[in-house]
């Protein structure tokens, strides 16, 4: 090969490794014309939404979140009748498994398989959206990058220590959580702050999020392109 690419650093060095050609990252990314501006503004002034899109995949489970809701439910339960934990996809056909006798039991709901278009949409609309992460290195969920425009606080738990974490750090989209207590915590936090204002005050660094947009990348791609055939 002339040029190869691949979707994260850490990936792009163990291919330098093994390769004389040189390795590039493109990142997955989002399309910003399939997001409705609009479905931001319908934020839930009733029910404090957090929506999980998508399976449970590379050793990712949701335990570590769910135990933080025991705990919110045990803290201050007054507060987390509030709760709407929606999962759509395949990972609500497998959610009932996780959450057989818990005390979150009742904050949680499947919501089944939705078109693409639907789920950017139950992604803006919510309070909350969830990310399951996990240590593989070098690894990111596409998912991740759909949060990233969505416009809600992104949760992701545990963390990768990685590439996943920096992103969310860097683009300052939400926050990462390693155990059941900050995942508790930070819910409890953003419960009060909803309470007085339903979106979430979020300091995004936009600059930083549009590099993932589809046109960047494109853009990318083509710089790439251009210096091979000259």
């Amino acid at each position: 090969a002339s040029l190869i690419t691949t979707v994260s650093e850490p990936l792009a060095e163990k291919l330098q490794q093994r390769n004389t050609a040189p390795v590039k990252v493109l990142m997955n990314g989002y399309d910003p014309a399939l997001f409705n501006p609009s479905a931001k503004l319908n934020k839930s002034r009733k029910s404090f939404r957090i929506v999980y899109c998508g399976g449970f995949f590379g050793g990712g489970d949701p335990t570590i979140f769910l135990d933080g809701l025991d705990l919110l439910v045990s803290r201050d339960s007054e507060l987390s009748l509030f709760i709407e934990t929606w999962f759509y996809g395949k990972s609500s056909d497998c959610i009932g498994s996780y959450i057989t006798e818990r005390p979150c039991k009742a904050l949680i709901k499947s919501g089944g398989y939705l078109s693409h278009g639907d789920c950017l949409r139950k992604q803006a609309e919510a309070q909350v959206v969830f990310l399951v992460s996990h240590r593989s290195k070098g690894i990111v969920t596409g998912k991740l990058f759909e949060y990233l425009n969505s416009g809600s606080p992104i949760l992701s738990v545990p963390g990768d220590d990685d590439i996943t974490d920096r992103i969310i750090e860097e683009t300052k989209t939400g926050v990462v959580c390693r155990d059941k207590e900050e995942v508790c915590e930070q819910l409890l936090r953003w419960l009060k702050e909803w309470k007085t204002n339903p979106s979430l005050k979020l300091s995004t660094d936009k600059d930083l999020v549009s590099r993932y947009s589809r046109k960047e990348q494109t853009g990318e791609l083509a710089s790439m392109l251009d210096k091979l055939v000259r």
